[in-house]
């Protein structure tokens, strides 16, 4: 049996070295996978500027404001080049003023992989 020992701790250490590999490689993805969220005001809007990392034009996406939160949800479709799979992803945003939801403009920077969403505020004595 003492054979053995030197075969097995050569093979523990040859999967113990893969899946360190993979722990930093799935590490990794998901760092750029992260989306960030920067909200501003102005004396007239809300601006929220959503970076996701995976974005891209033609993916399907969901914008709405509902009880002065945003919500955003859409799926990042399957990257081909980099063989990932769809990643799905929804955002809620407490934004810092009341806003007029009806006024929302939305616009997607395909370059800078962003989502940006104008809000105008709501004027005081306005439900």
């Amino acid at each position: 049996m003492g054979w053995l020992r030197p075969w097995f701790e050569s093979m523990l250490y040859e999967e113990m070295g893969e899946m360190c590999l993979e722990m930093e490689r799935l590490t990794h993805d998901l760092d750029q996978n992260r989306t960030s969220v920067r909200c501003e005001q102005t004396p007239t809007e809300v601006v929220v500027r959503v970076d996701i990392p995976s974005l891209n034009p033609r993916h399907e996406m969901d914008v709405r404001v509902e009880d002065n939160v945003l919500f955003i949800s859409g799926s990042t479709g399957r990257d081909e080049e980099r063989e990932r799979m769809q990643c799905r992803f929804t955002l809620n945003v407490y934004l810092p003023a009341p806003v007029e939801p009806s006024g929302m403009v939305t616009e997607m920077d395909p370059e800078a992989k962003r989502l940006i969403v104008r809000l105008p505020k709501r004027m005081i004595g306005n439900k």
